[in-house]
């Protein structure tokens, strides 16, 4: 398929939810997209019903047919959008379909927030709007607004799927009611505002919080020459100011690095209990624990865990602070850790609480309650934990029992001779990645589908997930040495489709064991004959099914064994 408006979900656990659902749209080839389901009314927010396929073809022709309106938005630099009275596309100009890499016809139907594959977009249970965080979405408050008649302009803060894990947008939003033709649409305006976002947090740091840590190293050094002061006692103030000046500025520079994804990591074996160790002694003299103490769970459990220890220490390091500055005077923050199955995790409990609106925009990067030029605490401690150490981070708040935040992060393997090296460690990780585990390779451009695919195969459990949006994209994994073991292939993709990628897998003798499943949403009975299709392994049919799904990988770990 060439887009998803809005896809069958596959939730976990349970059958599919079914939507007699028409198609919107074609692609290059002339196929039908995705389904959507219209009507649909589930929301914790936005209405969630979409306007049909022909109501949503006929906005855009309302359109496209002024040239004068097109060419006018089309000369306008920045990303606009008109949206019909359901928030859905009906035009985009010439910017927007730069930025999204994708023509008009495969943007007609979807939301702003599908475009871009926002993370609140995929959970909600109607698409974009339709989820508890939407409520503090700027995009779509405003979006709501202009359908009231007024003008808005708000700023948004978005975490998006992005192609190496979760990416962070920060757009500004401007939209308008927009009649014409006897209908009521919206145009919405939008401009990227992450550089200036970025350069708020810079000053910040700079001017602000690594100034002060300048002056106070300044104080204690004019304190050395006067005699009457204790000079080891000196001594040990300056020690400390100076290793927190170094401390962050290391932490600003790890985190530009995380997000240009030039973070390289050095991987040793360590004891989780002597990491919290640490942290509780960096951060017992820390401004924000003046009258608050750190202490460490009593049921604190010992293991060893193989990860980045200065990234782990800096996720921990950015909870600590987080909730030193939540935690009223005489309080405790207490961290703790445990092994489970596969991971280890760490945790961190304040007393405090946070509101629900809070909660909701808890890891965006530009958020915070503590004013202008902050908020990437929790942004950066969700980005290194998922990007880089392939972990989780969840955290629960209530007023009973206050704040917990928990990083789980994989139990890694020491080496088998017992070093402690990076590279040995690496080692280590690579074959705890992939030794006898089935390597899968999903080449799917719906962002739902993938996921789902994704999610279905982990519980399946003994499977290393690849994923591709395209069949390029896919070709490119399969060329750099990836040498999967089975891949579910998209039929209808953009740039390149599923039958131009089997007949490259098919004709090259490096994927010659390679077994390829084809996913489709049309019947066994509508395949041609002479289709190129015939030469799959397996074929899988939207929406997928559990128990189709695991009786695929069950085959091809067969196969495999024969294989050998």
């Amino acid at each position: 398929m060439a887009i998803a408006v809005w896809q069958h979900r596959v939730m976990l656990g349970e059958t599919q939810n079914r939507f007699p659902l028409p198609r919107t749209g074609l692609n290059n080839g002339g196929h039908p997209t995705s389904p959507i389901p219209i009507g649909v009314k589930r929301t914790h927010f936005a209405p969630g019903a979409r306007s049909d396929v022909a109501e949503i073809e006929l906005g855009s022709r309302s359109l496209t047919v002024n040239t004068i309106l097109t060419q006018s938005l089309d000369a306008i630099p920045e990303l606009i959008l008109v949206l019909n009275h359901n928030r859905q596309v009906i035009y985009a100009n010439r910017p927007a379909c730069e930025v999204f890499r994708r023509p008009l016809p495969e943007m007609l139907g979807l939301r702003p927030g599908e475009l871009v594959e926002c993370e609140n977009a995929y959970r909600a249970p109607s698409g974009c709007g339709t989820g508890e965080g939407c409520r503090t979405c700027g995009a779509v408050l405003a979006i709501l607004e202009a359908q009231a008649g007024h003008h808005a302009c708000r700023e948004c803060r978005i975490l998006r799927f992005g192609a190496d894990g979760v990416e962070a947008m920060d757009l500004r939003i401007n939209c308008c009611p927009f009649p014409w033709q006897r209908q009521s649409h919206t145009v919405l305006a939008a401009s990227d505002i992450s550089a200036e976002k970025r350069r708020d947090v810079l000053e910040r740091t700079f001017f602000h919080d690594i100034l002060n840590l300048a002056g106070g190293i300044e104080g204690l050094a004019s304190l050395l020459p006067n005699e009457s002061a204790g000079a080891d006692e000196v001594k040990g103030d300056l020690q400390v100011a100076a290793s927190a000046l170094v401390r962050e500025i290391r932490s600003q520079q790890m985190l530009m690095a995380a997000e240009r994804g030039q973070l390289a990591l050095t991987l040793s074996r360590f004891e989780a209990v002597e990491l919290l160790y640490e942290m509780q002694q960096v951060y017992r003299n820390h401004p924000a624990a003046a009258g608050r103490e750190i202490v460490l769970a009593k049921d604190a459990s010992p293991f060893a865990v193989t990860s980045d220890r200065a990234v782990l220490g800096r996720v921990l390091g950015n909870l600590v602070k987080n909730a030193l500055e939540a935690s009223p005077p005489g309080s405790l923050v207490t961290l703790g850790c445990r092994p489970d199955a596969s991971d280890g995790t760490f945790t961190c409990h304040n007393p405090g609480w946070m509101a629900p609106h809070v909660q909701l925009q808890m890891f965006q990067r530009s958020f915070s309650t503590k004013g202008r030029g902050r908020g990437i605490g929790t942004y950066s401690v969700k980005l290194l934990t998922e990007k880089y150490l392939k972990g989780r981070v969840a955290f629960t708040s209530d007023p009973l029992t206050g704040t917990t935040f928990s990083v789980m992060v994989p139990l890694l393997p020491a080496a088998d001779d017992g070093s402690d090296a990076p590279g040995a460690a690496v080692e280590a990780a690579k074959d705890a990645r992939s030794g006898g585990k089935l390597r899968v390779l999903i080449v799917e451009d719906d962002l739902v589908s993938r996921t789902a695919l994704r999610q279905i195969l982990e519980r399946i459990g003994g499977v290393e997930v690849f994923e591709a949006r395209d069949g390029e994209q896919g070709w490119q994994l399969l060329n750099s040495g990836n040498l999967c073991e089975l891949c579910f292939l998209d039929l209808y993709m953009p740039r390149m489709g599923g039958e131009a990628l089997l007949d490259l897998v098919r004709n090259d003798n490096r994927f010659q064991r390679m077994k390829v499943c084809i996913c489709w949403a049309i019947t066994e009975q509508e395949v041609p004959e002479s289709s190129p299709l015939a030469r799959a392994d397996f074929r899988l049919t939207k929406p997928y099914a559990c128990t189709r799904i695991l009786e695929i990988v069950e085959n091809a770990r067969r196969m495999r064994c024969l294989c050998r």
